[in-house]
C-alpha cells in the first residue's frame, strides 16, 4: 500500500479542496530520495516538515465539485506520456508558512514537454481556468 503524501491534521486543512497531479519515482529513485532527504533533515538539527513518499507535483488545481471529470482528463493524457526525466538542481525550501524541504528540478526536455501537452489538454476545457495551482514552469 503506498504512504499517503501528507497525514497530519494541520497539513490536510491547508490542502482542502484542492487537487494536486504528481508523478511518483521508480523504487530505486524513491530510496535514493528518501536516504538523500533523510540525510539533509538530519544535518537540520530540527524537525522539517516535508512530504512522505518522494514526488513531482506538476500541476495543482481546485476542482472540488468536478474531481471525477478531472481524473478523466489526466488519466488520459498521463496514457499519451513518455517517461519524464527528472533531474535535481538543488535542496530548497518553500517559504513561510510552509518551509517543507524539497529537491529543485532542473527543466529537462522531458518535463517541461510533459508540463506543455498537460496545458494544451487543459486549454481545449475549462478546468481550473481561473484557479490553476502552479503555473509557473
Amino acid at each position: 500500500m503506498r504512504r499517503p503524501f501528507m497525514d497530519t491534521p494541520d497539513q490536510l486543512a491547508s490542502l482542502e479542496g484542492q487537487q494536486y497531479l504528481v508523478l511518483r519515482p521508480t523504487a530505486a529513485v524513491g530510496t535514493v530520495y528518501r536516504d538523500v532527504q533523510d540525510a539533509a533533515v538530519s544535518r537540520l538539527g530540527v524537525p522539517a516538515r516535508r512530504p512522505h513518499t518522494g514526488h513531482v507535483t506538476l500541476r495543482g488545481f481546485y476542482e472540488p465539485e468536478r474531481r471525477e471529470a478531472l481524473t478523466g482528463l489526466i488519466r488520459s493524457w498521463a496514457a499519451r506520456q513518455a517517461p519524464i526525466e527528472v533531474i535535481a538542481e538543488a535542496v530548497d525550501e518553500f517559504p513561510v508558512p510552509w518551509q517543507i524541504l524539497i529537491v529543485r528540478l532542473a527543466r529537462s526536455p522531458s518535463l517541461v514537454w510533459a508540463y506543455s501537452s498537460l496545458t494544451t489538454a487543459l486549454d481545449a476545457t475549462d478546468f481550473g481556468t481561473a484557479a490553476r495551482i502552479g503555473d509557473r514552469l
